[in-house]
C-alpha cells in the first residue's frame, strides 16, 4: 500500500487506498471464520467492523481467541461488543497519555510507566508484509515465547526505570534486550549488525516491532541522524529497509487533527 501513496497523494487517493486496506482485513476475516468451521452467517456490519478491527492490530491468526470473538459466541448485544472494541482498539491505547504496559486481548492498563522525554527515533521500514498467522501457527510457538520469559522481564525493569529517571541509556538496553529477544519468534535482517552500527555511532538502542517489520534506532533529539543514515547506507542495508526516516518521540493522548471523509469506505 506504501507504494500507491509514496512519494505524495491526495486526501482522495489515502481514503481509497484506506478502503482497499478494510475490504482486504474484513475478507481475511471472513475466509479464517470459514475455513475454521465457524458459520459467519451471524455476521452483521458491527460484529465484522470490530473483527476486523482487531486483525488489522493483533494479525487473523488469534482471531477466535479475543475477547470479541468470545463476546460474540456468547450472544452479546452489538453494544457491548462495541465497547469491548472500543477498549482494546488502538485508539484506546493512544488516549493514553502515558506510555503504559496493556493486555491487547481487553485493553486493560496493567501498568503505567510516564513519557520518554527529548527523544526521537531513526525508523528502517522494508517494503515486506510479516504474515503474523503464519508465525502464531508455530507448533512451539508459546515455546519459543515462554524462553525468553526471563529477558522481557529484564527488559521491562530496565525501561520502567528508564522512564523514570528519563535516562535514554537504560531505556535503549531494555530495547536492545527486547529486540534480541524476539530473534527467535521473527528474526529481522542485519539486526545485530544494526545494533553494532548504532552503539559505535552513539545511539542509545534498537527496537523492534515484534508483530511487524519496522527496526527503530533511539536517540536523543540534538543528535544530527543524517551521520547514521550514511553509516548505514555504507553497509547496503538500505537495499532491504527502503525507508529510513526519524520521528520525534511525542506524549500520548488524542490530538486535534484533520477529519477525513470515510463514508466511501465503509459503503464500498
Amino acid at each position: 500500500y506504501y507504494n500507491k501513496l509514496y512519494p505524495s497523494c491526495t486526501e482522495q487517493m489515502a481514503s481509497e487506498v484506506m478502503g482497499e486496506v478494510v475490504y482486504n482485513f474484513s475478507s481475511q476475516v471472513k475466509n479464517a471464520l470459514e475455513t475454521n468451521g465457524v458459520d459467519s452467517s451471524w455476521l452483521n456490519q458491527n460484529k465484522l467492523n470490530a473483527l476486523t478491527s482487531y486483525a488489522y492490530q493483533n494479525g487473523v491468526g488469534g482471531l477466535q481467541s479475543s475477547s470479541i470473538f468470545i463476546a460474540i459466541c456468547e450472544g452479546r448485544s452489538d453494544d457491548e461488543i462495541f465497547n469491548i472494541w472500543y477498549n482494546i482498539s488502538e485508539y484506546s491505547t493512544r488516549r493514553q497519555e502515558e506510555a503504559n504496559i496493556f493486555n491487547p486481548l481487553n485493553g486493560e492498563v496493567i501498568k503505567y510507566l510516564g513519557n520518554v522525554r527529548n527523544a526521537k527515533v531513526l525508523i528502517l521500514e522494508p517494503n515486506i508484509i510479516l504474515n503474523t498467522k503464519k508465525i502464531r501457527e508455530t507448533p512451539n510457538y508459546m515455546e519459543i515465547k515462554l524462553k525468553n520469559k526471563d529477558l522481557i522481564r529484564e527488559a521491562f525493569c530496565l525501561l520502567e526505570d528508564g522512564i523514570k529517571k528519563n535516562d535514554l541509556n537504560l531505556v535503549g538496553q531494555a530495547c536492545n534486550i527486547s529486540s534480541l529477544a524476539n530473534e527467535n519468534i521473527h528474526e529481522k535482517v542485519a539486526l545485530k549488525e544494526i545494533i553494532e552500527i548504532s552503539k559505535n555511532y552513539g545511539a542509545y538502542g534498537v527496537n523492534v516491532a515484534h508483530s511487524g517489520t519496522v527496526v527503530g534506532i533511539l536517540l536523543d533529539k540534538a543528535m544530527n541522524e543524517e551521520r547514521l543514515i550514511e553509516l548505514i547506507r555504507n553497509k547496503n542495508l538500505h537495499k532491504f529497509y527502503k525507508k529510513i526516516y526519524s520521528s520525534d518521540i511525542i506524549d500520548g493522548g488524542i490530538k486535534e487533527g484533520t477529519q477525513w471523509n470515510t463514508s466511501k469506505i465503509l459503503w464500498r
